[in-house]
């Protein structure tokens, strides 16, 4: 088809910010980044259901009552693993992830369980305005300075590149830092988002960032399903992927906190620092000391 330029102007999706000569740049804390909001779930008689699949190996015909106390029996031992876990792949959450930044989100894309995702865009938005996280420990440090300057710096020569219009906003974005934050929502069953939280809560190894964003999942799951607090904790025991884990395989930044610590022998020559995390500037974590 030829060029025909008496067809309708459409408005583009985005903001265009061509030659507006400033940006907005807020930096935030990376515990005050992160949000996690449920924005949908299992409802309904969705226990009944499960202890319905559960037993469909032995029924024959699927038209039946269980008791109330049937099926929170056969529920809690799906939790706990007594039964296949299968069914509780039709048990789906949505949720809204935000103050993401692209750390976290490459980490939440090796969990390819999550089948839906779908994400703020940087290819054909203008990201001049972002707000940029910056982690507890640089902001409490020497360095916090230094590293405003520089993201600003990188947003700045952002701008340059694509107000001159000879560079593509796909190709500029590739001078700003991975400490944008984005949003994303993301799609996962039940039985993957027990494993997702089993493996990001962990302070010995995770970034404190995944620790957030396990809790917050974890938080809001339970609401829907408070049995989950039966067998799902945040706290790490010996079933901890960092304690069962080979040494030579497995990374070994902070000397063990104090949940760890009791878990199993180690060698402090066989971690890169001679610190726990928290003595770095790092919080704590999100792990229950109950």
């Amino acid at each position: 088809m030829s060029e025909n330029n008496r067809l309708k102007v459409i408005k583009f999706p985005m903001k265009l910010l061509f030659n507006r000569y400033y940006f907005k740049t807020k930096f935030i804390k990376d515990n005050e980044a992160i949000k996690v909001t449920l924005i949908d779930y299992p409802k309904g008689n969705f226990k009944e259901h499960c202890a319905k699949m559960i037993l469909s190996t032995w029924r024959e015909n699927p038209n039946y009552k269980l008791s109330k106390n049937k099926v929170n029996k056969i529920f809690i031992d799906l939790l706990m693993g007594k039964t296949l876990p299968n069914s509780m792949e039709s048990l789906v959450f949505t949720f809204l992830l935000e103050g993401l930044t692209h750390v976290e989100i490459s980490h939440l894309l090796r969990h390819r369980s999550m089948f839906s995702i779908h994400a703020l865009c940087s290819g054909d938005r203008d990201l001049r305005d972002d707000d940029i996280m910056i982690p507890s420990s640089i902001l409490k440090s020497e360095f916090a300075n230094e590293y405003k300057q520089l993201s600003l710096d990188c947003k700045n020569l952002y701008c340059k590149m694509i107000d001159s219009k000879n560079i593509s906003l796909m190709d500029a974005r590739y001078i700003l830092n991975r400490n944008h934050l984005y949003y994303y929502y993301v799609s996962m069953n039940l039985k993957d988002i027990i494993y997702y939280i089993n493996q990001r809560k962990c302070s010995a190894v995770q970034p404190y960032t995944d620790n957030l964003i396990a809790k917050g999942i974890y938080d809001n799951v339970i609401k829907i399903i408070p049995e989950l607090k039966k067998v799902l904790s945040l706290k790490c025991d010996k079933s901890c992927h960092f304690v069962r884990s080979d040494i030579s395989k497995n990374t070994r930044l902070y000397l063990p906190d104090k949940t760890h610590d009791k878990l199993f022998e180690y060698n402090k020559k066989n971690f890169i620092y001679n610190k726990r995390r928290h003595e770095m500037g790092i919080p704590k974590g999100v792990q229950d000391e109950s």
